[in-house]
Order: structure tokens, then C-alpha cells, then sequence
């Protein structure tokens, strides 16, 4: 019985999980700057991987709530199709029928977090569409013993320049 509340909670979740994407990609689309810079390099199917990939990272930092909010469809739909109550009447503890969503959804975001969101910070910065010639300057502010220091970097670059 607990595969059957896994595939449940797995379909909710992953309905939930793609509303979620959409609407960030949709967000996305918003950022006109950056979509005519990726366009301008590398034509439409680069943006629309910018656009994907930007979606996905914020997808990712949105996981709990998705899966707070896909637990309860699930649960709620379990309830309304009576199922969670022929379950519970067959004798079986609430923690039988929830071992294997709890175990997978564990190994999920761990590989998730560990390999997932890793690679995808990759492939999004990969994508930043600036080369590094030409990167936009950076401007730093801190404040010190003496007062507020604002520092200027023409680029930043991902390995110290060689002395």
C-alpha cells in the first residue's frame, strides 16, 4: 500500500513541481536585458536554455514549499477518493503507509541538492551571457575602521590573474 501512496504523492508532487517551474520561467521572460543578450550570442535556443535553466535554479530554491504544498494535494486527494481511509482501516500505522514516500523523497533531495542544484549553478553562470572580455563592471562597498571603502572591478573572472 505504500507504493500506491508514493505514486500518488509523486504524481501531486510532480504536478505541483512543473506548475512552480512555469511559473518561474515566466518570470524569467521578464528579464528582456538578458534574454536579447543570449539571443544576440547564441540566437533563440540559447535563451530559451537561459530562460529554462534561471527557472530550474529558482525551482530548486522554491523545493520546500513545493513539496509542503504537493504532500498536501496528495494527502488531500488520498482523502477525498476515501483511500487513506480504507488504508487506515486495514490496520495498518500511518508510518507503514508513508515509509516509502519518506524514503524517497529523502534520496530525492539529497541527490538533488548534492548533484542537481551543483550542476545547474554551473550550466546558469556557464550562461551568464557576458563573456568575460566583455563583463559588466562590479562595484563593491565595505565598511571599515575608517569608514565606508567602495571598491571597482572592471571583470571578475573565475581564477586569479597570473603575477
Amino acid at each position: 500500500m505504500d507504493w500506491i501512496v508514493l505514486r500518488r504523492f509523486a504524481s501531486r508532487l510532480g504536478i505541483t513541481f512543473c506548475v512552480f517551474m512555469g511559473l518561474f520561467m515566466l518570470v524569467e521572460t521578464l528579464n528582456t536585458g538578458k534574454i536579447q543578450t543570449l539571443t544576440a550570442l547564441g540566437g533563440p535556443l540559447l535563451a530559451g536554455l537561459g530562460v529554462f535553466l534561471s527557472g530550474l535554479r529558482s525551482s530548486i530554491t522554491a523545493l520546500p514549499e513545493t513539496v509542503l504544498i504537493g504532500t498536501v494535494a496528495g494527502v488531500i486527494d488520498l482523502q477525498l477518493r476515501r483511500e487513506l481511509t480504507v488504508m487506515q482501516s486495514s490496520g495498518l500505522s500511518v508510518w507503514r503507509l508513508f515509509r516509502a514516500p519518506i524514503i524517497m523523497v529523502l534520496l530525492f533531495a539529497g541527490a538533488l541538492s548534492i548533484l542537481g542544484e551543483t550542476t545547474i549553478i554551473t550550466l546558469n553562470r556557464n550562461i551568464s551571457g557576458q563573456p568575460a572580455s566583455r563583463s559588466a563592471p562590479v562595484w563593491l562597498e565595505q565598511t571599515g575602521e575608517d569608514g565606508s571603502y567602495l571598491f571597482h572591478a572592471q571583470r571578475v573572472t573565475a581564477s586569479p590573474p597570473d603575477a
